[in-house]
């Protein structure tokens, strides 16, 4: 059952949270008739909306019959998480790509930013290259704390205070092109082989 009821959300609500409560219940008619024939909000026509009661048999009788009450109204609509991909519904009736559901201590509003500009870092050459320097000196860090003593003669010098108020630099630039315009220029920068 539940494995039906999530196959009925992703085809009725999946990329359809700026679409009407008909162009959804068109969309549940043709890939489950079944289904929408139970659903039909037109089934609730002649029932008065207050003091109304339902008798159900099973739980996937209660979904359906919220399926069908939730059809019937056009105030509220369903929309599917762009992070954690599940169902909510939003606040306003703009359009809201993420949910305030909240994992490892964060909600999936603050995370989706990051996540859809991490997808777009393929797109964008500033910050691949801002990301390849992070990169590079995070590994020098590491070389240069892991490496013995009389070892670190050949290294660059980089200890934790001097990786960090790098790090912090680089944050505070005015954007990600100052990074491919100046950054590689430093000695820093440069590789060591």
């Amino acid at each position: 059952m539940q494995t039906l009821l999530r196959n009925i959300f992703e085809m009725t609500f999946d990329k359809m949270d700026r679409a009407t409560q008909e162009e959804r219940f068109e969309k549940l008619r043709r890939v489950y008739p079944d289904i929408a024939e139970a659903c039909d909000p037109a089934r609730l026509n002649g029932i008065p909306e207050r003091g109304r009661s339902f008798v159900v048999s099973s739980l996937l009788d209660l979904r359906l019959l919220e399926l069908t009450l939730y059809f019937q109204q056009d105030t509220q609509r369903i929309a599917r998480c762009e992070y954690c991909w599940g169902y909510f519904v939003p606040r306003t009736k703009k359009l809201n790509l993420y949910c305030d559901r909240v994992t490892d201590g964060y909600r999936c509003k603050d995370r989706g930013s990051r996540f859809s500009r991490n997808r777009k870092k393929d797109q964008d050459e500033a910050l691949l290259i801002c990301d390849q320097m992070r990169d590079r000196m995070y590994e020098r860090f590491l070389r240069y704390q892991e490496a013995a003593p009389n070892e670190r003669g050949s290294l660059l010098p980089m200890d934790h205070d001097q990786y960090n108020a790098w790090s912090e630099n680089a944050r505070l630039s005015w954007s990600a092109k100052a990074y491919a315009t100046c950054l590689p220029k430093s000695p820093l920068m440069q590789r060591k082989s």
